[in-house]
């Protein structure tokens, strides 16, 4: 008996409306987000810069972001950030700017699958605006979670008014999600946020670039100074620098010596007190085209083979540095808060840290030889969980920023203009066109 259908029903496939944004958001925080934000800005610095003339450092990277800056504000319910790098052209607005995982173009970047700015703004709230001059063409526009985060098949759209002729992109998140507001209210967090960015952009700091935060949430307002040690000249022993080499189209320099604060007992500016505050900060820093992803590393995951810090290393730094055109081939996670420590690239470096650190320890006990037990001090010693949270981007690292003044004591920090720049009503207030038209007249100097 043959049988006979009853009837056909429709079957749904697909994805939830809401599967893009709690995708891209889950595994990253919230300071990682404010990272992916500012590696945005310098990627625009540097594309700029390479459009100019420009001077090149020892690593083949550019050498001078002075004429750059980045101001974020943080508030109850928003997060702003501003720069003067190169502006958004209407090409790559209309076709890139919100393509998700549409890959990275900018030579020698910081990012990679082109999720940064998505992600992050995803990450903090729901509503956001953006306005941005190249100095030849300017636009504004504002959209939210529904038709940015896969919900809506609403387009996006962005209206072009006349250029000020001067350089930005603005970008505001308003309505930040709860659990957002619960962790940035924290002064612990804000401490954090302000010691790690002052690590994961030491090196564009030391080459001019302005990184400013102004937190009305806190009452801080901080400009970022960099915080990861230099290797001294003045020593008996050379910085020792094996020949540098190239694995799969990456550049790789591998420099270790002394830290800049740390002296011997027979030295003249020997203080043991100060060489033990220093502790913390020898070991090992992975930099990726200057974005330092790794600090402060005594972990064998990173090459350290010794069984735990012996004081004979202490003062050792050991700086390897990545430099590639492709960002797609460095050895860091999407986030980049880590390495990929299983891949072929940093294996292959891997092997090179043990006998950089054991020359160093060798050439330190000949040179400078220990006078008192007294002298021997300890990097502090770290569970394998605090070491393993040591290098991501939510645990205050060890390398401690220098105190700062308040702004109010400091009237160099203060910012010429910074209501205008960012006035406390902006991007929700019922008057959001007229502050957005103000933008069009504000150029952001870098003095």
């Amino acid at each position: 008996m043959s049988k006979q259908k009853i009837k056909t029903i429709a079957v749904e496939s697909g994805v939830s409306s809401n599967f893009l944004e709690e995708t891209l958001t889950q595994d990253i925080t919230p300071l990682a987000s404010l990272f992916d934000l500012i590696d945005n800005s310098i990627d625009a610095a540097r594309d700029h810069l390479l459009q100019t003339k420009h001077s090149l450092d020892e690593y083949g990277l550019p050498s001078d972001y002075s004429e750059y800056a980045i101001h974020i504000r943080i508030d109850k319910n928003s997060i702003r950030i501003l720069d003067n790098g190169l502006g958004i052209e209407e090409d790559v607005l209309s076709k890139k700017a919100f393509h998700i995982a549409d890959p990275s173009n900018h030579a020698f970047g910081i990012g990679h699958y082109g999720l940064g700015l998505k992600r992050s703004l995803l990450k903090f709230g729901s509503n956001y605006a953006m306005s941005t001059d190249t100095g030849e063409a300017a636009f504004t526009m504002r959209f939210n979670n529904k038709n940015f985060g896969g919900q809506s098949s609403e387009t996006l759209t962005a209206d072009q008014y006349p250029t000020s002729g001067k350089r930005k992109a603005l970008f505001s998140v308003s309505d930040l999600k709860s659990s957002v507001k619960y962790e940035i209210k924290e002064e612990s967090w804000f401490k954090n946020a302000i010691n790690q960015l002052s690590i994961r952009y030491a090196l564009y700091v030391s080459k001019g670039l302005k990184i400013v935060v102004h937190s009305v949430l806190h009452k801080e307002f901080r400009r970022i100074s960099g915080s990861i040690p230099t290797l001294r000249t003045d020593t008996k022993i050379s910085i020792r620098k094996p020949p540098p080499c190239n694995i799969d189209g990456v550049d790789v320099f591998i420099d270790a010596g002394i830290h800049q604060n740390h002296f011997f007992t027979e030295e003249k500016n020997y203080s043991l007190s100060n060489n033990r505050a220093i502790t913390s900060e020898f070991g090992l820093y992975f930099i990726c085209n200057d974005r330092v992803i790794v600090a402060a590393s005594s972990s064998s995951e990173h090459g350290w083979k010794t069984n735990k810090w012996h004081s004979e290393y202490n003062g050792f730094v050991c700086l390897v540095r990545f430099v590639s055109e492709d960002s797609k081939k460095m050895p860091w996670n999407t986030a980049k808060t880590a390495l990929k420590t299983d891949s072929t690239l940093f294996l292959k470096i891997k092997e090179k840290i043990q006998p950089v650190a054991d020359f160093y320890r060798g050439e330190i006990k000949k040179k400078y030889p220990s006078k008192k037990k007294s002298e021997s001090i300890t990097k502090p010693e770290l569970t394998k969980e605090a070491s393993n949270q040591k290098n991501t981007s939510e645990t205050t690292t060890s390398a401690q920023t220098k105190p700062h003044s308040k702004a109010s004591n400091n009237r160099q920090l203060h910012v010429k203009n910074w209501t205008t720049l960012l006035p406390k009503t902006f991007p929700h207030s019922d008057k959001d066109e007229d502050v957005l038209n103000s933008y069009r007249s504000y150029a952001l100097t870098a003095g």
